[in-house]
């Protein structure tokens, strides 16, 4: 039940890192798709939206909600994605296995 709470947490979790200072923003991200984890031949992807350049800038990590048994990287709410982009800040959006194929506590082992 323990992992059920803190899995649930994690669904659509945001988190920010990075400095205070602001930066001013830039019309657009570029979006790249990376394996970040690879399960009995099985690619797990994160999406990555960046600000154009290679400035360092701050970072949200989204995890969709679903339940764990639905969802995919591209469920981003657009208010996430307008925030990275009005605050230039890079958005990467992860995938992780789903029930009930996968049971716990591998699918927090994915994020």
């Amino acid at each position: 039940m323990r992992h059920w709470k803190l899995i649930l947490g994690l669904a659509g979790l945001l988190v920010v890192l990075g400095p205070k200072t602001p930066v001013l923003a830039q019309p657009g991200l570029q979006k790249t798709t990376a394996t970040y984890r690879s399960i009995d031949g099985h690619d797990i992807l994160a999406d990555v939206y960046r600000p154009k350049g290679n400035a360092p800038c701050p970072v949200i990590a989204w995890f969709h909600g679903g339940a764990l048994v639905m969802g995919n990287r591209e469920w981003i709410i657009p208010q996430i994605r307008s925030l990275a982009e009005e605050k230039n800040f890079c958005l990467v959006s992860f995938d992780y296995r789903l029930a009930p194929e996968t049971k716990l506590p591998a699918i927090i082992d994915d994020a």
